[in-house]
């Protein structure tokens, strides 16, 4: 580390002069004047107007080399240190000024024009966080549907169990809850199967036991033709208290022979000595009358919703109870029918409502 300081002050003297630093000042009347700066400040005249102008002198600090190499405008040639170049006229002055200035400038001038970037907004990034959303997602309906079907196949053992009991004992509120969540979740599981079938068949017959009118047919039939008044077109009465209860039917059923007409219950009731006519049609319907043996009246049982009372047409002499054939369906179950009030003592009636039954069990799993 000897003589460090020796060495340093001779590599500062044996470095090159620096080159000439030419200058352009500009005069208070428009001229110009040019030369190149000493190691101290100048006076020189204006050419045009003789006024003295000042110039700093060189700069006497080393440029960095970063900073030079920035520069993109070419220095002016160097002219003599005593040499002063002189403009004649303010307009060629002006004139040489617009030409001399760098396009730089020029481009840099704002033009009021927008121009469009043509960057797409399909970067790598943004697909790559798309990707992963959709990943997610899709993963996130995976676990949730896979958690509903693991969900229903629980709820089918435990709820058409529950149902069933609640069957025995005659409590129809729990045994439609309990077996309508049976049936939605095998529903979900897209199941057809002989027990999956069991299922829907018990949820409906547990719907309309649920819901089967507080009175009679005969009674509510009364109660709502003795509130009819002339001209009237349906039982108001009727719509307000009867209107979607249920109905259990165990009746000859008629087909006409216009197959455009609806069904008709073999089944007389009078009011005052007017006709009630009860009409309903659905296809299990239909079926298992054909099905019926032949020698005797075609026997159906079957559950269905009310759905109107009109009373007779002008120059008609009965009314027209109309059931709801969209809610309408074949009754299977024994068991069933015996809890909702069905007693029968005499065996071979009671073999023929089997019978009648088992027939139209296989009626509804045939149009399955």
């Amino acid at each position: 580390m000897a003589g460090w300081l020796s060495r340093a002050t001779e590599a500062f003297r044996n470095q090159p002069p620096p080159a000439p630093e030419p200058y352009e000042v500009a005069c208070d009347c428009g001229g110009r004047v040019i030369g190149v700066r000493n190691r101290i400040a100048q006076k020189p005249p204006c050419p045009s107007c003789g006024r003295l102008v000042f110039v700093l002198p060189a700069n006497v600090y080393p440029v960095s080399v970063k900073l030079a190499s920035k520069k993109a405008t070419p220095k002016p040639k160097a002219a003599p240190p005593s040499a002063i170049v002189v403009k004649e006229s303010k307009s060629s002055a002006k004139t040489r000024t617009s030409v001399d200035k760098p396009e730089s400038i020029e481009r840099d001038r704002p033009t009021g024009i927008a121009i469009e970037s043509n960057e797409s907004w399909l970067t790598p990034f943004r697909l790559a966080m798309t990707a992963i959303l959709v990943i997610c997602s899709l993963t996130a309906w995976g676990l949730f549907h896979r958690h509903r079907i693991e969900t229903a196949k629980a709820i089918v053992a435990t709820a058409t169990e529950i149902g069933l009991q609640a069957l025995q004992s005659q409590d129809f509120i729990t045994a439609a809850r309990e077996l309508e969540r049976a049936r939605d979740a095998v529903d979900l599981l897209k199941r057809t199967d002989p027990e999956s079938q069991l299922v829907r068949r018990l949820c409906r017959e547990a719907i309309a036991a649920r819901g089967l009118a507080h009175e009679s047919l005969f009674d509510l039939i009364h109660t709502s033709m003795a509130d009819l008044k002339p001209g009237d077109a349906d039982a108001k009465q009727f719509d307000g208290l009867y209107r979607d209860s249920w109905v259990l039917f165990d009746v000859p059923v008629l087909i006409p022979e216009d197959a455009s007409q609806p069904c008709t219950l073999d089944m007389p009731i009078f009011h005052r000595q007017l006709a009630i006519r009860i009409e309903v049609d659905f296809a299990a319907l239909r079926e298992a009358v054909r099905q019926s043996p032949k020698d005797e009246p075609a026997r159906v049982i079957f559950a269905a919703q009310l759905e109107r009372l009109a009373p007779a047409a002008k120059g008609r002499s009965e009314a027209v109870l109309t059931l709801k054939g969209e809610s309408a369906f074949l009754w299977t179950y024994l068991d069933n029918y015996t809890a909702v009030g069905y007693r029968e003592d005499d065996a071979d009636e009671l073999k023929a409502t089997r019978a009648v039954l088992d027939r139209q069990l296989e009626v509804t799993q045939e149009m399955k």
